[in-house]
């Protein structure tokens, strides 16, 4: 069992750290200015090691994959540019992994959710969502106003609606999950951690930055876009090994890579990645089984 409330009365240093880093998170599409959203990490950074979520040494590559993205905003060409997107794509990669000392992430919880599924851990990680953050804060334009928005959800939600279907579908037919409607105590920690956490930093580096790198890479061209969307596709499934190494999932997150990266290449809004992503995790957790049947 899980209370917002709670969390808040119990661990406010660690829990307002986070709230900065969400409210920094939403002031890019608000108003993208280096002083209003560097000042909002800045805050959460200062909160998380007053809390002990970090040390002082979780700093130093948060500060060079910042430097790294802010290189690449000045169009780098050649060989100076694959240095630089190879050392940023290494470090995002570290963070992701959890593998830079001086993290302390948090596990709110550990359940089981469903009914013969494996059990499931809902953590709060301070590293990994950094690897999206300097992205959509330098290199990737972002909607600026509700009319792009209602636009790109017009653009896109056919396709975000069939690609649920298609990857559901494809749960029940290879047996790793089944239809288990719920609503627990922590579905509203787990919105909110699944949509600033994991679907915002995962769709801007792996579709934002990783993708939009090979496709620039590999050149114009059908085959040539879809062969970077699926060697996108196979390191986002790569990354998903250390969470459940069930061929059958890694398999369906698979396809959720295509489906996001068809679904970026086609609006060229990381909005829309986000968002079908997001939706996706959402479904999958409301109404059937989460994670996995053992």
């Amino acid at each position: 069992m899980l209370d917002i409330y709670l969390l808040i009365v119990n661990f406010p240093l660690k829990m307002f750290s986070f709230f900065a880093f969400f409210v920094g998170t939403l002031s890019l599409w608000v108003k993208k200015t280096a002083l209003i959203w560097g000042s909002f990490f800045i805050l959460s950074l200062a909160l998380a090691y007053q809390s002990g979520l970090i040390e002082v040494t979780a700093l130093a590559p948060i500060v060079i994959l910042g430097f790294l993205q802010w290189m690449l905003k000045y169009n780098l060409r050649g060989v100076a540019r694959f240095v630089v997107v190879t050392a940023a794509a290494l470090v995002s990669l570290g963070l992701w992994m959890h593998k830079f000392p001086g993290f302390h992430n948090w596990k709110i919880m550990e359940d089981t959710l469903s009914p013969g599924a494996i059990s499931y851990r809902l953590w709060m990680n301070f590293d990994k969502p950094w690897v999206g953050i300097f992205v959509l804060a330098f290199l990737l334009p972002l909607v600026s106003s509700w009319q792009e928005f209602r636009k790109i959800i017009k653009m896109s939600f056919p396709w975000v609606a069939l690609s649920i279907i298609v990857m559901i579908s494809l749960g029940f037919f290879t047996g790793i999950i089944k239809y288990d409607p719920k609503l627990p105590d922590m579905a509203a920690a787990f919105m909110i951690v699944n949509f600033f956490l994991v679907a915002i930093p995962e769709e801007a580096f792996m579709r934002g930055f990783v993708q939009k790198e090979l496709c620039d890479f590999f050149g114009k061209g059908v085959f040539l876009q879809f062969l970077g969307i699926v060697a996108t596709s196979v390191l986002f499934t790569a990354l998903h090994v250390f969470w459940i190494s069930d061929p059958r999932f890694l398999a369906l997150v698979f396809v959720a890579g295509i489906v996001f990266g068809g679904i970026y290449q086609y609006t060229k809004a990381i909005e829309a990645s986000i968002l079908a992503h997001f939706l996706f995790n959402a479904c999958h957790f409301l109404f059937f089984t989460y994670p996995v049947l053992k």
